[in-house]
């Protein structure tokens, strides 16, 4: 008797600034391809299967003159799919130390959910020196700055991008440090 499994990930992000201000609270699109290769490679005990870095960047978004937001699809195919427009990048394996940008606070770990779940969060705290070449504040915020970021995704230590998420632009800027958690809740049932 065959007994099928169905394997679901779901990924969430939340970003709030040092205020407190929730910045940003929404589901996001996996991968399956990529997400199906670390997987797997964990099971396998093979190098590379873990989350490094999350990308952020300023290309899934643009704002027109009357100030509507049109949003790109997030990129889930193919393998090699990466953001539209990386700008910033953060280590946040917390076995590398300091990433060399202070984010030093940065972990990847993971909990046993309810029954079949596991979720596996993700955090990054861009202190408010980084980016290095950031504007001072946000008072006069352009769509355009590099750190108007409105995507990011998880990555590999092999670079494979596991995650995307598209979202209107939030800037990055000198007078406000934020937090990224970014939680994936792996499912798996009997169908």
């Amino acid at each position: 008797m065959e007994i099928k499994t169905d394997i679901s990930v779901m990924g969430h992000v939340h970003i709030e600034d040092d205020l407190g201000n929730v910045l940003l609270d929404q589901k996001n699109a996996v991968h399956p391809q990529n997400m199906a290769t670390v997987i797997g490679r964990g099971l396998a005990r093979s190098s590379d299967y873990w989350v490094n870095k999350i990308y952020l960047g300023n290309g899934g978004a643009s704002v027109g003159s009357n100030g509507a937001v049109t949003y790109l699809p997030p990129n889930t195919s193919p393998a090699s799919a990466t953001l539209y427009n990386k700008t910033y990048e953060e280590v946040v394996d917390e076995t590398f130390g300091s990433d060399g940008n202070g984010g030093s606070a940065n972990v990847v770990s993971n909990a046993s959910g309810t029954g079949v779940e596991t979720v596996v969060t993700v955090i990054a705290d861009l202190a408010a020196d980084q980016p290095a070449s950031q504007s001072t504040t946000d008072q006069a915020m352009s769509t355009e700055d590099d750190f108007a970021f409105d995507e990011l995704g998880l990555i590999s230590n092999d670079g494979l991008l596991l995650s995307h998420i598209i979202f209107s632009p939030i800037l990055k800027s000198a007078n406000r440090a934020i937090t990224i958690t970014y939680t994936l809740t792996i499912t798996v049932s009997n169908i």
